[in-house]
């Protein structure tokens, strides 16, 4: 069977097309989800970081006028879990 040089070179640039349009859809969805889950991860890190920053205030705040209590509380806890008033 003979092959028809124009309806091969349409075919290529047919499935040319299709493999760049393909490609650019799927690139673009790529980077929506890297960016939601990377929005959902920074907002997830910030929730904790927070979290412990009002438990470490609200642990200090009642000796923070009494500096030779504060530095018994920094001396005797080795670890956040630690910390009691």
């Amino acid at each position: 069977m003979e092959r028809n040089e124009l309806f091969y070179l349409t075919r290529l640039r047919l499935a040319a097309w299709y493999a760049l349009v393909m490609g650019c859809i799927l690139g673009v969805s790529g980077l929506g989800v890297y960016q939601i889950v990377a929005h959902a991860y920074h907002e997830t890190i910030d929730q904790g970081l927070e979290s412990v920053a009002k438990a470490l205030h609200k642990s200090i705040e009642p000796v923070w006028g009494k500096p030779k209590q504060l530095k018994q509380l920094a001396k005797g806890a080795t670890r956040f879990s630690e910390v009691r008033l």
